[in-house]
């Protein structure tokens, strides 16, 4: 079974399996749990790895029964992601030393199946810690989504301030390489994850805008030949004009100061502001 692939139907390539390990966007999860549900062995136990937890556990707990001679649901989301994917980029020590999250029952109410997992986990080198889904979704709201966000918008405010030699980027060292290399992960991802934990990053963004400033004048950068028509930009907030949109609202001025742009940051989150706040199931 290892070594077989399959394609269209899930029921053949999950029939008779021990363990289902779901390692896809949180949409395509929420579109495919039923039919997993459906057709998982009895004795199967079925995880995932989205790196939101409330959506999901809500799903899986009308759809799972808690009963041994039934599939099982757990929630699991490993804290290892990498800004790239495919399996030209997989690493076999990418778990060592990683926690990973898991929603599931207290330690006496557990199933044997939950137990050898955890056990599995660890001979991966992952450390478990289990919490409650809504717990989970506030935590890395905070510590993982947020970072995130301020990656891409610092990619589009610089992006929208190069002249005609690439300054200020040609200029940039390891630094802001490192701290832009979030915002090269897959779209298709973080497109679910806003929407999927949007309350928790709307506060978060609140609490880390600062209050407007009270002069909307410009502040004065030294001119370049090509661009001294930006000397008339007006700031009125900080510059996290991507951030910001990230809220969904169309209507706010920074989504209006958004630009297409060719980097894949911006690009994304232009598009993932236009979307409507029903657009996830």
């Amino acid at each position: 079974m290892a070594n077989q692939t399959f394609s269209g139907a899930i029921e053949p390539a999950i029939r008779g399996a021990d363990l289902i390990y779901i390692a896809l966007p949180i949409g395509v999860t929420l579109d495919i749990l039923p039919e997993i549900a459906q057709n998982a062995a009895p004795h199967a136990l079925v995880t995932d790895a989205c790196s939101t937890k409330l959506r999901i556990c809500t799903a899986a707990v009308e759809l799972f029964e808690e009963e041994e001679s039934s599939p099982i649901f757990l929630g699991g989301h490993p804290m290892a992601g990498r800004e790239l994917s495919g399996f030209a980029q997989s690493d076999a020590d990418l778990f060592q030393k990683a926690t990973y999250a898991l929603v599931g029952p207290s330690q006496e109410d557990r199933d044997p199946r939950i137990n050898r997992l955890t056990k599995i986990l660890e001979k991966l080198g992952a450390r478990p810690s289990w919490l409650g889904a809504q717990q989970h979704d506030y935590a890395v709201g905070l510590a993982s989504h947020l970072p995130q966000l301020t990656a891409v918008a610092l990619g589009s405010f610089l992006y929208d301030r190069l002249d005609e030699n690439g300054l200020p980027i040609t200029l940039a060292g390891p630094g802001l390489r490192d701290t832009l290399r979030l915002a090269g992960s897959s779209y298709a991802t973080w497109r679910d994850i806003v929407l999927t934990n949007r309350e928790v990053l709307s506060a978060a963004l609140d609490t880390l805008r600062p209050p407007p400033r009270r002069s909307t004048r410009a502040p004065r950068f030294p001119r370049t030949r090509s661009r001294l028509r930006r000397r008339q930009r007006t700031i009125q907030t900080p510059p996290l004009p991507v951030v910001q949109a990230l809220a969904c609202e169309p209507n706010s001025p920074h989504y209006n100061r958004l630009k297409p742009c060719a980097t894949t940051c911006s690009d994304r989150l232009t598009s993932l502001t236009a979307l409507p706040s029903n657009t996830l199931r």
